[in-house]
């Protein structure tokens, strides 16, 4: 026999081997992802890190959730991937999905202050997948969400940069209808104290206004303010004085010829 026979017929049971040893894409597949990761995967949710399920398994970390939540206990286990009891109208169905949501959100916002939670919040933060502070002078510093509440629907999530020291509204319009809630007021503070013990890059810079190159003294602001304050003042003063000759005018027409008289032999005697 050739040398090619033995080479094709190498190939031939390699191949068959493969086929047996390999599993289809369907097999592999097999196994749906977890609501967790779909939630995570959605475009505009790239801010949420993957909460352990032994995390909220544990009934101590939900503490007092359920009182935000509808449903709670249906919402908890659509997340968890069980099957719910009962059966549900679509409707109802679709309220325990938004529901579902919400608790992810406010169960996230706690998870993220635990040492796991944090560590995964800080390689989106290092990768800047929070994105950048748009200030100028900050030249592209990393940012972190921050919530300005800590109860639901008060305020959307914000952008906090660690530089600054200011906030910001996010750059992407899928990122503005996050509940800040989702986050809360104390994640982005404790992990760059805490976690990453975080210190400036660069050193803070501050703009500073200047005319031909000489900085605005703090006088010549206060002048050119009272300036336009006298303006004002001089403005309304002038309107009033307007006014009064122009409410003299009007009483004057209405006088009879009698009353006329009156008034101008009174301004006689008093010259």
């Amino acid at each position: 026999m050739t040398r090619s026979y033995y080479v094709h017929s190498a190939l031939a049971s390699l191949q068959h081997f493969l086929t047996i040893s390999t599993p289809s894409t369907e097999e592999s597949s097999g196994e749906e992802d977890s609501w967790v990761s779909w939630f995570c995967s959605l475009a505009g949710n790239e801010f949420f890190c993957h909460v352990d399920e032994d995390w909220m398994l544990d009934r101590f970390n939900l503490t007092g959730i359920n009182e935000h939540v509808y449903s709670y206990r249906k919402a908890l286990d659509m997340i968890l991937d069980l099957e719910m009891e009962g059966e549900a109208s679509e409707e109802e169905i679709e309220r325990i999905e938004q529901s579902a949501e919400v608790l992810y959100g406010l169960i996230h916002a706690r998870y993220i202050v635990t040492s796991a939670g944090c560590a995964q919040m800080a390689a989106k933060f290092y990768n800047k997948d929070f994105g950048e502070c748009p200030r100028v002078l900050c030249a592209g510093q990393a940012v972190l969400p921050v919530g300005l509440s800590n109860t639901p629907w008060d305020n959307t999530v914000k952008l906090f940069c660690p530089n600054c020291q200011d906030i910001y509204n996010t750059k992407s319009s899928r990122h503005r209808h996050i509940d800040g809630a989702f986050f809360g007021c104390t994640f982005a503070h404790l992990m760059l104290v805490v976690q990453l013990q975080w210190e400036p890059s660069i050193e803070p810079r501050i703009y500073v206004p200047k005319i031909y190159g000489f900085k605005i003294h703090p006088s010549a602001v206060k002048y050119s303010q009272r300036k336009a304050q006298l303006s004002r003042r001089k403005k309304q003063n002038d309107n009033t004085e307007r006014d009064r000759v122009r409410q003299e005018k009007m009483i004057k027409d209405l006088r009879t010829p009698a009353e006329h008289a009156a008034a101008d032999a009174q301004k006689y005697q008093a010259q």
